[in-house]
This record gives C-alpha cells, sequence and structure tokens, in this order.
C-alpha cells in the first residue's frame, strides 16, 4: 500500500513539474531588455508609458508583467508573438510565462481569489480605447514611415491600476 502511495505522489510531482517546466522560457536578462520609455518611444505607444508613470506601478517595467518578443521567439511564430502573453522574470534567462491572474498574484493578495472568476484586468485596467502599436524594422532606427515594419490595432487597456466598476 504504501508503495501504490509513493508512486502516486510521485507521478503527480513529476507531472507538475512536466507543467511547470513547460511555462518557463528561456531568453533575454531583464537588464538586457529595454526601460519602459525606450519601449514606448519605439512602439510609438507613448500614452500607455504616460499612464504606467503616473500609476502606483510605476517603478516597474513593461516586464515585470509582459514577456519580451525576444523571450517569446524561442516559444512562438512571429505572427503569435503578443503583449497580451504575460509572465515574468524568475531567475538568470528564464522567464515564466503566467496564466490568467498569476502575473497579479505573483505580487499582490486578492480577498477577491476563489470568489470571482474575473481576470484582475477586467476591473483594474478597462479598456479605454484603440491603440496602435507600431513594430519596426530596424530597432536601432527612430520610427519613421520607412521603418515601419507592422502596425497593429488593438483594445487599449488602461494602465494607471485604479478600481474600475465593470459596465
Amino acid at each position: 500500500m504504501k508503495g501504490i502511495y509513493f508512486l502516486t505522489v510521485l507521478t503527480v510531482c513529476i507531472s507538475s513539474g512536466f507543467v511547470l517546466a513547460d511555462n518557463v522560457i528561456k531568453g533575454a536578462k531583464p537588464d538586457e531588455l529595454p526601460s519602459p520609455d525606450q519601449c514606448g518611444a519605439c512602439h510609438m505607444n507613448q500614452g500607455t508609458y504616460d499612464e504606467l508613470s503616473q500609476s502606483s506601478h510605476q517603478d516597474l517595467s513593461c516586464f515585470d508583467c509582459h514577456l519580451p518578443g525576444v523571450v517569446q521567439k524561442s516559444k512562438y511564430e512571429r505572427q503569435d508573438n503578443s503583449f497580451n502573453r504575460l509572465g515574468y522574470h524568475i531567475e538568470a534567462d528564464k522567464w515564466h510565462e503566467a496564466s490568467g491572474n498569476d502575473v497579479c498574484l505573483q505580487c499582490h493578495e486578492s480577498p477577491m481569489t476563489g470568489k470571482t472568476a474575473d481576470k484582475c484586468w477586467s476591473c483594474h485596467m478597462p479598456i479605454t480605447g484603440v491603440e496602435e502599436l507600431v513594430f519596426l524594422k530596424d530597432k536601432k532606427q527612430p520610427p519613421s514611415e520607412d521603418n515601419i515594419r507592422e502596425v497593429k490595432k488593438l483594445p487599449h487597456r488602461s494602465h494607471l491600476f485604479r478600481f474600475h466598476q465593470p459596465e
């Protein structure tokens, strides 16, 4: 009986390890990535940077919540790279791809955990319009008409992180 119990526990632990390992992506170290103001300059999304710099999260970088594109490249095709992919740095050159509220709960305790299926951002980051996210051909060159590879129109979520009652 003890042997079966041990094998069951071992199987669960190994399975959990594989699941967790699937969420770990190797990539650049955080100090090798641009600062939030540099992200805003290249992607020409100054509004998001301005909101972040006025919020209670003003000391965070974009990559404290979002997986950098250079990290996503090892797992996804270019067309599947997205700043909607959430995650955070865990050690050296390893990043954890978060799902659901995990990215928020890495720092915050939530009194709503288990009481709602809503995502934290449904109340704290409401959609406030449309944003154009610009991807440059050459990131070392300034944004210009000739240097734009792609422009994506995305719903803009407020980065002020205030409480907003859903409509």
